[in-house]
């Protein structure tokens, strides 16, 4: 006689992550979130409830968990604000790059915390939506609604952008262009205090002379080369 088959085993109940840690990786992530200068506090107010929400979407089931969710979001947000920082195109051209290289490194942080909670998710076999069912909801606010108050508590007019142009003006000078300015007006003024008597044209002539000599004194000087 063919005995039955072997019942399948019961499905191991998802772990849960315990209050305490559940509420520090709150605590811990929102005290880290970084916001634009000009944030105001409504923005800051909806900015902690999307964080919230994400760290509920990850669902981390114990404390290691939390902590790779802790810093997959601090890495993604740093990381955006740093862009963001950068696209107003107020820095040095050293603190530009500067800014760039942390950025980049802060989305490859965030892209590893990813796969490792992935990894680590994953093995257990759970799904999303235990993993989801498995961590104390915040119940936060509706997308829609927090996009709605996102846009409403933004500032209206950024310090740091410039303002519109009206239609026909010129072009706005960049730095570059600026400091070639600058630099041939000071040349200028050293040529026309040399020969208060010469004009216009005559001053233009020298300050080009003059440069020309400077450009050709440089490149004829000796490169030092290392011992």
């Amino acid at each position: 006689m063919t005995p039955p088959p072997a019942a399948p085993p019961a499905a191991t109940p998802a772990p849960s992550l315990d209050p305490a840690s559940h509420a520090e990786m709150i605590r811990l992530t929102l005290n880290a979130l970084p916001h634009l200068p000009n944030t105001t506090e409504a923005g800051k107010a909806a900015a902690r409830e999307a964080v919230v929400a994400l760290l509920a979407h990850l669902g981390p089931r114990d404390p290691v968990e939390a902590m790779l969710a802790t810093q997959l979001v601090l890495a993604h947000y740093h990381a955006v604000i740093t862009f963001c920082r950068m696209a107003l195109g107020d820095l040095p051209i050293n603190l530009h790059h500067r800014y760039q290289s942390k950025a980049i490194a802060l989305s490859r942080m965030c892209q590893t915390a990813i796969h490792d909670l992935q990894r680590r998710q994953g093995g257990a076999g759970q799904t999303v939506a235990a993993r989801r069912a498995s961590v104390p909801q915040a119940q936060p606010a509706a997308a829609a609604d927090i996009m709605a108050r996102l846009a409403a508590a933004m500032p209206k007019s950024d310090p740091g952008e410039p303002a519109p142009r009206p239609a026909g003006a010129a072009p706005v000078e960049g730095r570059h262009e600026r400091r070639r300015r600058e630099y041939f007006e000071r040349r200028q003024a050293a040529a026309a205090a040399r020969s208060p008597g010469l004009g216009a044209d005559a001053i233009e002539t020298a300050v080009m002379q003059l440069v020309a000599a400077e450009v050709a004194a440089r490149a004829a000087a000796p490169v030092a080369v290392a011992a």
